[in-house]
């Protein structure tokens, strides 16, 4: 048997394991002790060997990785051991928030422990990359001003000056490393939307001033080096003959430039210019396009390059697995030898109200000189953004002094209160209104010979064009999810208004329906992100005493913004009166 003083040993053994500290800290053990932490250098040497790819997310960490990854020490380092790499950054509109948003392409972070299963079902659904929002300043206006990059700064070039009509000559620069805009040295011209283009590490800027087709201002270059702007010779009203320049690029060892009719190239080294023939001038000028590697590449329904020595266009072999896109919305870019290309798709699940901003990655091969190849190595959604309106009622015309400041006032019905909105002053246009449009933001007042939109933002009006005005034919119209729809009595046929391109389409798929609207009165509404078409009839055999009201409940579907076609859900006859009733308004709310 054991003695007790054997018993009280082995007891305080027993109770000592028991005590032994756990294998993880309690929260209580890990705040009292002090949190590690790598000296800076060690960082910036750790941090040169990542991918900028995913930089955004790592500035998310701390204020001093924020810190180190915006450090100059941090580039001087990734130069040194070889790291550099390209970075693609994309700039939005939200309409009608006048202040462009800056995003940059990165990688998304992997918060799961995946097998290799998993893993390559992973790579299936998602490419991993999306387009983070960097935190820079206000970049200022970038619809009107011209845009170009050299090295690692992004200039934004002219414009207009607060949204006015004037042009400006400032210049913004932003260092991309620290993503941080700085004023540059203002161009010796004052310019409206002019055209840039870089070729040898400069800047060309033509265009866009009073009086450039004829004085020597047309155009000048700037010099990053050391900081200083030129103007270039001009070629002669002979030549330019315009104002006007619509597309420019700069490669082969010449600045080209289109527009007004005149295709232009200038050769820097020998400092003249020369007429360039119409084939290069085909179409490139007006949809997106992109110099990689002295190659200028065009997206046309399908992606081209041009052939300096052939003189024509070829097709770019190879380029797979891509889905069809509008050639009007296609993005391209020079990112590090590939081309990125982006674009855009509503999302009819959100009622029209979201878009998915897609981007492609495609690697170029050159072969011999009559073939270049397209290889895409990824392409995925990069982000989801919204277009919504604000909501408010907007009310004119009808008063007896209507080209007074008070002819057109807003309701807000989260206040209750009525507020006038400034006139535009063009006379005499609110007494004749015969349609008010809410759409993209803006308030459209057409009426008499003036058509004007009214922004709430910048609380200013604009003239637009005509071609969202029909005429009489326009008789029953509807807005749903920020499309404009209306039924053509005369041409028996559903329409829809492409606010980019500026015209009416047709709205396919209800071809059936238009069958049973011949000679009766169309009226649309908004049916909770639907359309209703309402209508009445004779009824047969009542000798023309009784009516029969038809409705009808169509849905819209859309696979981009140049795709749009309705499909019908149901229609049937919702109520039978006498013929002395009569279709006025059809309206819905949201209970």
């Amino acid at each position: 048997m054991s003695s007790p003083e054997e018993k009280k040993k082995r007891k305080r053994m027993s109770t000592t394991k028991k005590k032994k500290p756990p294998l993880v800290l309690t929260p209580t053990a890990t705040q009292s002790t002090p949190n590690p932490s790598l000296p800076d250098d060690l960082l910036l040497s750790c941090f040169a060997r990542v991918s900028r790819l995913y930089y955004p997310t790592l500035s998310l960490v701390s204020k001093t990785f924020q810190s180190l990854l915006a450090s100059p020490e941090l580039y001087k380092t990734r130069s040194s051991i070889g790291r550099t790499e390209s970075c693609l950054y994309v700039c939005l509109l939200s309409h009608p928030d006048p202040i462009p948003r800056w995003y940059t392409l990165c990688r998304k972070p992997d918060k799961t422990l995946t097998t290799n299963e998993d893993t390559k079902k992973l790579k299936k659904k998602s490419s991993g990359y999306v387009l983070a929002k960097i935190p820079t300043s206000h970049s200022g206006p970038v619809h009107w001003s011209g845009l170009a990059t050299v090295g690692s700064d992004i200039y934004n070039i002219g414009g207009l000056i607060n949204d006015d009509k004037d042009p400006s000559s400032r210049v913004l620069i932003m260092d991309s490393r620290s993503n941080r805009w700085r004023e540059g040295p203002s161009m010796l011209v004052k310019r409206r939307y002019p055209v840039t283009s870089v070729l040898d590490g400069k800047i060309y800027v033509a265009g866009g001033c009073k009086g450039c087709s004829s004085s020597s201002e047309w155009m000048e270059v700037f010099d990053p080096k050391n900081q200083s702007w030129e103007l270039v010779s001009s070629p002669g009203t002979e030549i330019c003959g315009c104002n006007y320049v619509s597309k420019r690029a700069g490669f082969d060892g010449k600045v080209y430039m289109f527009g007004g009719g005149n295709g232009l190239a200038y050769k820097p080294r020998e400092g003249r210019w020369e007429r360039v023939g119409w084939e290069m001038d085909t179409s490139w000028p007006w949809y997106s396009y992109a110099v990689i590697d002295n190659v200028l590449y065009q997206y046309n329904g399908g992606f081209k390059w041009y052939d300096t020595n052939a003189r024509v266009w070829k097709g770019l072999k190879g380029v797979k697995g891509l889905p069809n896109f509008p050639r009007y919305i296609a993005r391209l870019a020079d990112y590090g030898g590939k081309m990125a290309v982006l674009w855009e798709r509503v999302l009819a699940s959100t009622g029209f109200k979201d878009k998915m901003i897609l981007c492609a990655v495609i690697a170029l091969e050159r072969r011999n000189s009559e073939e270049i190849w397209g290889k895409v190595e990824w392409h995925d959604t990069v982000l989801t953004v919204s277009n919504v309106l604000d909501g408010k009622i907007y009310v004119a015309g009808g008063c007896e002094d209507c080209d007074s400041l008070n002819c057109i006032e807003v309701v807000d019905p989260n206040t209750q209160s009525w507020e006038s909105v400034a006139s535009h002053g063009t006379g005499g246009c609110e007494r004749l209104v015969y349609k008010g449009i809410g759409i993209e933001g803006k308030f459209h007042l057409l009426g008499g010979a003036s058509h004007v939109a009214y922004d709430p933002r910048k609380g200013r009006w604009d003239s637009v064009g005509t071609e969202m005005d029909i005429g009489r034919a326009w008789v029953s119209y509807c807005v749903i999810k920020n499309i404009l729809l209306y039924y053509h009595e005369r041409d028996r046929e559903f329409k829809w208004y492409d606010y980019k391109g500026r015209f009416w389409r047709k709205l396919m798929g209800l071809e059936r329906l238009v069958k049973f609207l011949c000679y009766s009165r169309v009226s649309l509404a908004h049916y909770g992100g639907k359309m209703a078409v309402l209508w009445d009839t004779f009824v047969r055999g009542s000798g023309s005493k009784n009516k029969m009201v038809w409705c009808a409940e169509v849905s819209l579907e859309s696979h981009d913004v140049y795709d749009v076609c309705g499909k019908i859900e149901w229609f049937d006859v919702v109520l039978r009166v006498s013929k002395s009733y009569e279709l006025v308004h059809v309206i819905a709310a949201t209970v």
